[in-house]
């Protein structure tokens, strides 16, 4: 009767490091999830905010570059040259490379309407500009002015995405932070589990010594 209750008392523990194992298993899966996402949200956080933050910059530096040489033509009346229109035309193409790469890498709803209206922008602006040119040296002072309000137009959108941006990566970077210190509770958890199944182990161990049957005697006929 003894043994019975033995035999049995190890298939309960059997069974409780069956449940641990496969705790540990799911444990393990859900530890490698959270670290696959860590590292989509540092990808993010390079190719969709820090690269475009870059990128920003060189579209006001592009624009502003483009103001100076048409603020130069009000100022000094000069000929409008083939050297003035080709570099204007250059940092045109540039801001339109700009865009359209911003527009592949991923975007918030709040990223993809400023987005939008930056570009109505910088569209406005272009035609501003081109019809200064075209009408060139005939100018009056209201087209000035207009590109100048256009320009700021663009200034204003430019901040309003850099600062969504920045509040962007910085949700991606508490988040990935935070899916860091829950993959650290499930490792210590998996250490803590580990342990736990040592111990039984070494119990099993000590308690099969204790049921084994004894070894029969023999008895003396004589």
């Amino acid at each position: 009767m003894k043994s019975f209750f033995a035999v049995q008392s190890k298939f309960k523990i059997a069974f409780v490091l069956l449940v641990m194992v496969t705790i540990i298993l799911g444990a393990a899966l859900l530890e490698r999830k959270f670290f696959t996402d860590v590292h989509i949200s540092s990808a993010s956080i390079y190719n969709d905010r820090l690269i475009p933050a870059t990128a920003l910059f060189h579209i006001g530096d592009n624009c502003y570059q483009k103001k100076l040489i048409i603020e130069d033509l009000f100022d000094t009346s000069s000929p409008l040259s083939d050297d003035s229109k080709k570099e204007i035309q250059h940092y045109s193409d540039a801001n339109d490379s700009i865009i359209s790469a911003f527009e592949n890498t991923y975007l918030t709803e709040k990223e993809d309407k400023t987005l939008k209206r930056l570009k109505t922008n910088i569209i406005e602006y272009n035609s501003l500009e081109q019809n200064i040119l075209s009408t060139w040296p005939i100018h009056q002072s209201q087209n000035l002015n207009k590109l100048e309000s256009s320009f700021e137009n663009i200034r204003t959108e430019l901040r309003n995405l850099s600062i969504i941006q920045t509040q962007v990566g910085s949700n991606l970077l508490r988040e990935s932070k935070n899916k860091v210190n829950r993959a650290h509770l499930i490792t210590n958890f998996q250490i803590g589990a580990a342990l736990f199944i040592c111990i039984i182990c070494q119990i099993l161990i000590l308690t099969s010594k204790s049921v084994q049957s004894p070894i029969r005697q023999r008895h003396n006929l004589n």
